[in-house]
């Protein structure tokens, strides 16, 4: 997992980034493993995320599209990218709620939904 890094970076947490869903580890880049928007997903855009105590996390609820095709996958890690898309800002890896074993993100099924505060990922000494 990536930690955040902020060196200067607080700025664009805030004002939202491009939050994307990935089957596996994102690696160094966050490019890894990506779920390609078809098919009912895309990314989420003005996602916001705040800094607390030691950890960057979602501010709000967020739900994925339905999918409609394609097949079904398993969700295991995310990235925040920059509002710009460009940038990787941090990854993370996802963790499913009791009883689930796994996030499935099935066609046709509910999509998955993450809390406030559910993603989050640690902050980095940008040293």
């Amino acid at each position: 997992m990536k930690s955040a890094m902020l060196s200067g970076g607080e700025a664009y947490i805030a004002d939202g980034g491009v939050l994307r869903m990935h089957t596996g580890d994102p690696g160094v880049n966050g490019t890894s493993n990506l779920v390609t928007p078809s098919n009912g997903y895309a990314h989420l855009t003005a996602v916001a995320f705040s800094v607390n105590s030691g950890y960057i996390d979602n501010d709000a609820p967020l739900v994925l599209g339905v999918r409609t095709g394609g097949g079904n996958l398993v969700l295991t890690h995310f990235s925040l990218m920059k509002a710009d898309g460009t940038t990787l800002v941090m990854t993370g890896a996802l963790t499913p709620t009791a009883p689930e074993t796994e996030i499935a993100y099935n066609v046709g099924a509910l999509p998955p939904a993450f809390a406030a505060h559910s993603l989050r990922t640690t902050i980095a000494d940008p040293a």
